[in-house]
């Protein structure tokens, strides 16, 4: 079951006697010594730990986290559900986590967006936190990563016509037995090359920090577009090989 917000999973737990008590985690923006995004990280978390009743892990960016790292073991064993703040679009950050996890009741919010006064941080509902004095631990969790490039396929929404793994001339896409694409060597990707988000029919390709809001993940597209023509994906690899 796909969960979009608190208050949906809070509408499923309305009678149930056990606690509610998910992980919550927030994966930092890359800039954490920015003067502007480290106040408000540090201020987010301080009003996430006022109103959340569970613990908070704070973890590098989520896009640049090792496909098969500790950490995604560990949210992985720590079970359902979890609620994640970082700074990828939602659709990204929901695929990403659930493909290198498993969790399905899986909560996501996008802080680039309460940066911008999209989303109210206050606005949100924590039930249960102000019945009494709840110890929140926060736990760090620092470690230097390179920054990385790869599509994200966002599974609720591909049609497994395969056509990124035809396209690709890189080797980032294989086929899996059950006939559906997998992103298998994701930093074979070339930088900043959105290509294959461009051939894909049905829009299920994200790049969440390429700046058109489609290709990111931000907004969806309304409906089944055709893709780009050779010729335009050729215009566009030569932008990518001109900027390297």
């Amino acid at each position: 079951m796909d969960i979009t917000s608190f208050q949906d999973y809070f509408t499923l737990k309305q009678g149930s006697r056990s606690p509610f008590s998910p992980m919550l985690l927030f994966f930092r923006h890359r800039s954490v010594s920015d003067p502007v995004i480290g106040p408000f990280e540090e201020s987010t978390l301080e009003t996430l730990r006022r109103k959340f009743s569970g613990n908070i892990w704070v973890l590098p960016h989520l896009y640049d986290l090792p496909d098969f790292c500790e950490e995604f073991r560990e949210i992985r064993d720590n079970g359902e559900p979890i609620v994640a703040f970082s700074w990828l679009p939602v659709r990204a950050a929901f695929a990403r986590l659930r493909q290198r996890t498993g969790v399905t009741k899986l909560t996501c919010f996008d802080l680039a967006e309460i940066h911008n006064s999209a989303v109210s941080l206050e606005s949100l509902s924590f039930p249960d936190s102000n019945d009494a004095e709840i110890f929140v631990e926060i736990r760090r969790s620092e470690k230097s990563l390179h920054k990385r490039w790869y599509p994200i396929i966002d599974e609720q929404v591909c049609q497994n016509c395969l056509e990124c793994v035809n396209f690709c001339l890189f080797g980032v896409y294989t086929i899996q037995e059950n006939q559906t694409p997998l992103v298998e060597q994701p930093d074979q990707c070339r930088d900043g090359c959105p290509a294959c988000s461009r051939v894909c029919p049905a829009g299920a390709i994200l790049f969440p920090e390429y700046d058109d809001p489609v290709i990111s993940g931000r907004q969806k597209r309304t409906e089944i577009v055709e893709p780009a023509t050779k010729d335009e994906l050729d215009r566009l690899i030569d932008q990518v090989e001109g900027k390297r």
